[in-house]
């Protein structure tokens, strides 16, 4: 037969998706008996400035009910504070999104469909409470770059990223915790203070969604902050005489002590620390229903003089949907007893963080 037979005549129809979009989100969560729902409204437009650029603007909020220890309750029905409601742990917050489908720099980058570059503007405003704790909000501005070497890796870079973070201890239990400690770790950690740095992640996963085979996910990330302000605050300061810091800790020489200082802005220390996470995952498929997973993680955080400790957000901790299911997110880890009031109001958080886990994954229903 010729060849022009084997040729298939078609007629392909094409219709634009919708620019704009609105969603309203809703879900609910049951953590080993604790209840909880969450929702969020979004609004899209996928061609903001007429070149693919993605606006995306969210309001989202939280509650979940977290169980409070009969000695807690007792107390608060004493008092006479006892929750109205059951969901008292809140969160609430707002988040604003820009996507350029290109890299924007000072000097030209050139793109290509092949490796999906974007450069990434992002803002968003956090408030969460605590059951009878402490409340924070988090303010986050950051910019950024990410795009895929091969189908397989992918690059996340941001140069910028701020974080203002603001504490307000509720608990008078814990306020008086923290302001009788000598532990600087506790003191710093329940602290105001803002970030600013730089971050990067590399990303391998291989899995095929179309092709059932084994596969794996790797995760590395770096990221560091304060380091440059505190070497410019400390360059400014061999220029200003001894006397015009009137709280400076001196030597017995006479010297200031500079490991002593903390450098401030507008009376908010800034933190100042290198930080390292590695996560890595093997997807062993059985078959269809039945596989074997295996995860090793490791994190590495080294704070330095002008925080002292790692910020809240960025320590390390065990507990929740991405760790160790069994216990709530902060419960597990050092300092997960109680002391000896037989209170323990602190959240479990720490500079260093080693876990693995094996799991045999199966369908307990279709």
């Amino acid at each position: 037969s010729p060849i022009s037979s084997y040729k298939l005549d078609c007629t392909i129809y094409l219709s634009n998706i919708p620019k704009q979009s609105f969603s309203v989100e809703t879900e609910g969560t049951n953590t080993s008996g604790t209840l909880g729902f969450a929702g969020n409204i979004v609004y899209q437009n996928k061609n903001i400035f007429k070149a693919g650029e993605i606006l995306e603007v969210k309001i989202k909020g939280a509650l979940e009910a977290q169980m409070k220890t009969n000695l807690k309750k007792d107390e608060a029905i004493i008092s006479g504070t006892e929750d109205v409601i059951p969901f008292n742990t809140l969160q609430l917050g707002g988040e604003v999104n820009l996507r350029v489908p290109r890299f924007l720099t000072p000097f030209r980058i050139n793109s290509t469909k092949s490796n999906n570059a974007k450069t990434n503007f992002m803002s968003s405003y956090n408030y969460q409470l605590r059951p009878g704790n402490y409340g924070r909000s988090i303010s986050n501005l950051s910019y950024g770059y990410s795009w895929k070497e091969t189908a397989a890796k992918q690059h996340v870079i941001n140069p910028m990223e701020f974080n203002l973070v603001n504490i307000d201890i509720i608990d008078a239990n814990l306020q008086y915790i923290i302001d009788n400690s000598k532990d600087l770790f506790l003191k710093n950690s329940y602290s105001d203070h803002f970030t600013l740095g730089s971050r990067y992640a590399f990303i391998f996963n291989n899995q095929e969604i179309r092709k059932k085979k084994n596969f794996s996910y790797f995760r590395f990330g770096a990221e560091g902050a304060g380091n440059a302000m505190r070497g410019i605050f400390s360059l400014i300061d061999k220029n200003v005489p001894l006397d015009y810091y009137p709280d400076t800790l001196y030597k017995p020489d006479g010297a200031i002590d500079a490991i002593e200082k903390n450098y401030t802005i507008e009376h908010i220390r800034f933190s100042q620390y290198v930080r390292f996470d590695f996560d890595y995952r093997y997807y062993k498929l059985l078959n269809d229903k039945d596989k074997f997973v295996f995860r090793f993680a490791v994190g590495v955080g080294k704070p330095f003089y002008n925080l002292r400790e790692l910020p809240l957000e960025k320590s390390f901790f065990g507990g929740g949907p991405n760790s160790l299911r069994a216990w709530q997110a902060r419960t597990l880890g050092p300092g997960g007893y109680a002391d000896s009031t037989g209170k323990n109001t602190a959240d479990k958080i720490g500079d260093n963080k080693i876990e693995a886990n094996f799991e045999y994954r199966f369908n307990v229903i279709k």
